[in-house]
């Protein structure tokens, strides 16, 4: 297998465990995740890194927290009526981070973005752009919007693609 960026080595995670992913989302969303808002930090392996809650429109992690985002799957939860904001995307790219779920009323958002470049370089790509999607397409990730019942399967399937993208040249 290909080292995802050959020359560094801060990059995404070489290995996910979608179906441990998806289980732990799942745990996580059995209490209403609104409000306050919420935020996890997912480990690939499926472990659960931290739990912080804000408020009606804010949550924070803590300074000495921060280490637990390197390469974590963020699960945020927002108000209804707020889809994932570009500054949500940034913070998961720099961290190195496989998966965004952003979690709006009974909807849930997955943003990925995969790449082999320096995560610093793709969230400067993205903050170039003035809107998510656009954000997004030009860094070459994808936006998804399921049904938040349809959530833990949504990740799940992930397996697939994530194969294909470590094998593609």
């Amino acid at each position: 297998m290909k080292k995802l960026v050959p020359t560094l080595e801060h990059s995404l995670p070489a290995t996910v465990d979608w179906r441990s992913v998806a289980e732990t989302v799942s745990g996580c969303l059995e209490d209403p995740p609104y409000p306050p808002e919420q935020f996890w930090a997912i480990g690939p392996d499926g472990s659960l890194r931290g739990h912080y809650r804000g408020g009606d429109d804010s949550v924070t992690v803590p300074f000495p927290e921060l280490g637990k985002l390197y390469q974590a799957i963020f699960l945020h939860s927002h108000p209804p009526g707020v889809p994932p904001t570009l500054h949500d995307t940034y913070h998961a790219v720099i961290a190195a981070s496989p998966l965004l779920v952003v979690v709006e009323g009974g909807r849930a958002h997955l943003v990925r973005v995969w790449h082999r470049q320096a995560p610093g370089l793709v969230g400067a790509k993205l903050s170039a752009s003035s809107n998510l999607e656009r954000g997004v397409r030009m860094v070459r990730g994808k936006y998804d919007i399921v049904p938040l019942l349809a959530v833990e399967e949504a990740i799940r399937s992930l397996e697939e693609r994530w194969q294909a993208f470590l094998e593609e040249e």
